[in-house]
């Protein structure tokens, strides 16, 4: 449990993330993820998810680096599995966005006709 809290502590370090932001993001209270990283509480496989995730890891390899590394100095973050299919995700959020921005401005298009109608409307001496 030492080693891996170590590589916690060492991934945490070198991603430039807090104790603080760690603690949220695994819902637990700063207290408690000092105690993980200080080895006193282990974590659950869960949470072990969760860090990987975060550090773009695998699971296994979160663990495996762990085992292989007993100095946190040696392991390195890896990059994300598969770069290619988070830029194909990437280019299709930005597609995404760009149709939500299109549709916004044909809705701010139809307010302004529909607010310039009501204002011609009572011009016209058209009461409510």
């Amino acid at each position: 449990m030492q080693t891996l809290a170590l590589k916690i502590r060492h991934l945490r370090e070198s991603n430039r993330f807090t104790q603080e932001h760690l603690a949220d993001q695994l819902a637990v209270s700063v207290k408690t993820y000092q105690r993980i990283e200080a080895g006193r509480v282990g974590i659950t496989l869960q949470q072990a998810q969760m860090l990987a995730h975060i550090f773009h890891l695998s699971v296994e390899t979160f663990f495996t680096a762990a085992d292989e590394h007993p100095d946190p100095a040696a392991a390195v973050p890896a990059p994300p599995e598969n770069i290619a299919s988070l830029q194909r995700e990437n280019a299709d959020l930005k597609k995404r966005l760009d149709a939500v921005r299109e549709e916004k401005m044909r809705l701010f298009g139809i307010i302004e006709r529909l607010l310039d109608n009501s204002n011609a409307g009572s011009s016209n001496g058209i009461k409510e």
